[in-house]
C-alpha cells in the first residue's frame, strides 16, 4: 500500500520504493520536464501582462502564449503520470505473484 501512495504523490516515487531507479529516474524526469515546460510558459505569460501594465506606451498590446500552448507539456507530465501510477501497478503485481508461489513451493516443499 505505501508504494501506491508514493506513486500517487509524485510520478517515479513508486519505482524508487521498489528499487527499480530506471523506472523512477525515466518518470520523475518526462514529469518534471513536462511541469516546468507550463511553469516556464506562465511565468513568461505573467510577466507579459505585467508589463502591460508598467508600460509609459499606452497603445502597448501583450502577446501572452495562447491557451492551447500548455496542451502539449500538460499531455507530457499527464501521461508520465498516469503510465508510472500503471507501472507500479503491474510492478507490485508481479512482485506479489513471484512472493506467492515461493510461499506456495516452500509450503509443499516443492523446491530443490
Amino acid at each position: 500500500m505505501p508504494i501506491y501512495l508514493s506513486a500517487f504523490g509524485f510520478p517515479g516515487l513508486g519505482q524508487f520504493v521498489q528499487k527499480r531507479w530506471l523506472a523512477g529516474i525515466l518518470f520523475t524526469t518526462t514529469f518534471m520536464i513536462g511541469f516546468i515546460w507550463i511553469l516556464i510558459l506562465a511565468i513568461r505569460n505573467i510577466i507579459e501582462l505585467y508589463s502591460m501594465a508598467f508600460s509609459s506606451d499606452l497603445l502597448y498590446e501583450p502577446t501572452p502564449f495562447p491557451l492551447t500552448a500548455f496542451i502539449e507539456p500538460l499531455l507530457i507530465a499527464f501521461i508520465a503520470y498516469l503510465v508510472s501510477l500503471f507501472d507500479v501497478f503491474l510492478a507490485q503485481q508481479r512482485i506479489a505473484t513471484r512472493w506467492h508461489e515461493e510461499e506456495f513451493m516452500e509450503a509443499h516443499k516443492l523446491s530443490d
